[in-house]
């Protein structure tokens, strides 16, 4: 399995939508931590043991790896209520080696009046207590550079452990990624793009 896929010791990124092609990384390399953006079908169908393409074989292996140690979150729930109410019998029933868990995401709540609120004790928690309190300073940046050369120039200085660069068009994810990867050959450069 050695070199199969580029930087097997990184964050997996697939994507699981109808019209792209899975890339095996979340599912060939099991081992490592992996982030798969899909929709409800694709993703709830490989929950059920009913994949869509999956033989008979991939039905369970992608059923059992994401029913164990892993954290679906779920945005725009109140638009299909059903797998919201599906992640929850799944997490209810457990997973067999490790534990599966979901998160609801809504703007608009589920019609029903249910609120999620940061508890007095998440407040007060110093992990996430210090997150919420945290200062957040934005920086303009005048510049006679190309826009995408000075987003590279930003991404490389002074960079923390990770850096997170976000743009609209695919055609910058591509041009800032090619441009990052000639500096950073050893490093983890990944794109998502959401199309």
């Amino acid at each position: 399995m050695a070199g199969e896929f580029a930087d097997e010791g990184l964050l997996g990124t697939s994507t699981l939508r109808g019209e792209f092609q899975d890339n095996q990384e979340w599912s060939k390399l099991p081992f490592r931590a992996a982030v798969v953006c899909g929709t409800v079908d694709m993703v709830g169908s490989r929950l059920l043991f009913s994949g869509y393409g999956d033989g008979a074989y991939s039905r369970s292996l992608h059923s059992g790896l994401l029913g164990n140690d892993t954290l679906v979150v779920f945005d725009e729930c109140h638009l299909v209520p059903e797998f919201a109410n599906i992640l929850q019998l799944v997490e209810q029933a457990g997973g067999k080696l490790k534990p599966f868990h979901h998160m609801l995401m809504s703007a608009t709540g589920d019609g029903q009046g249910t609120t999620i609120e940061l508890s007095g004790a998440d407040k007060k928690s110093p992990v996430l207590g210090n997150r919420l309190k945290a200062p957040k300073t934005l920086h303009l940046v005048n510049t006679d550079k190309p826009v995408i050369q000075q987003i590279t120039i930003l991404a490389q200085k002074d960079p923390p452990l990770r850096t997170i660069v976000f743009v609209q068009s695919p055609q910058d994810v591509s041009r800032i990624a090619s441009s990052l990867r000639k500096n950073h050959e050893h490093g983890g450069v990944r794109t998502i793009v959401n199309r």
